[in-house]
């Protein structure tokens, strides 16, 4: 959502993900970041178009990971309980597909918590609650 909706770690998410190359998310990425930011930029007050147009091309950018059983599987026995269920896949997809240099990027503290206890690099570029 930060990649097309101005917020103030934007910028400094932009210049992260430049220089770190391929970046991978879960599949569920087009439905949810989708929703987000059309809710964030109805709540707004803004046209709509704008913002899902700069969202379509971040996503194209994405090496979007399946969801398949054995992954939703490995979600659902993820630690803490109190991580949502959509931030439960994105995790599970991260530690079924490692890479080196991995980072799993976040603003979210709960799924920052979790990653880490799964033993991931975090990082929040331009947050400083991370």
């Amino acid at each position: 959502m930060k990649l097309a909706l101005a917020e103030p770690e934007s910028k400094a998410l932009r210049i992260y993900l430049a220089a770190s190359g391929e970046q991978t998310s879960s599949e569920i990425v087009l439905a949810e970041s989708a929703r987000a930011v059309s809710r964030n930029a109805e709540a707004r007050g803004l046209d709509l178009l704008g913002p899902l147009s700069l969202l379509e091309g971040v996503v194209k950018g994405l090496d979007l990971r399946a969801l398949d059983r054995q992954l939703l599987a490995a979600a659902g026995e993820l630690r803490p309980l109190a991580l949502g269920t959509l931030d439960a896949i994105h995790l599970a997809t991260a530690l079924a597909f490692p890479q080196p240099r991995l980072s799993f990027v976040s603003y979210d503290q709960r799924q920052l918590v979790a990653a880490r206890q799964a033993g991931l690099a975090t990082a929040s570029p331009g947050w400083d609650a991370a």
